[in-house]
């Protein structure tokens, strides 16, 4: 029989703010991240390479004396490159086995 005012439990969990579904007595979800938030840290870590890589071509060509020096740019730029795509090739992969096959 329902009382007025009863709150009756509709299921054993609940829905905090940010989505996560947590069981009663408990905390229980997954914190293996999400495509997305990989992803995310994936390019704010690019950028932040970049950046590094950028400010080190500079000072190298600035303060390195010969013509050698020309080529650490290109040098590190490949090398930031071989960087995110050894990071970025796995998340690809498990998008493709996961969303499209």
């Amino acid at each position: 029989m329902e009382v007025p005012g009863q709150v009756l439990p509709a299921e054993s969990h609940e829905m905090t703010r940010s989505g996560h579904s947590i069981a009663r007595g408990g905390h229980h979800h997954a914190h293996g991240g999400s495509m997305n938030m990989r992803a995310l840290l994936l390019h704010v870590m690019g950028d932040a390479l970049g950046n590094i890589g950028v400010i080190a071509s500079g000072l190298i060509i600035w303060f390195a004396k010969g013509k050698f020096r020309f080529y650490f740019d290109p040098i590190i730029s490949l090398v930031i490159t071989v960087i995110i795509s050894s990071s970025a090739l796995p998340l690809g992969e498990w998008a493709l086995l996961h969303f499209l096959l």
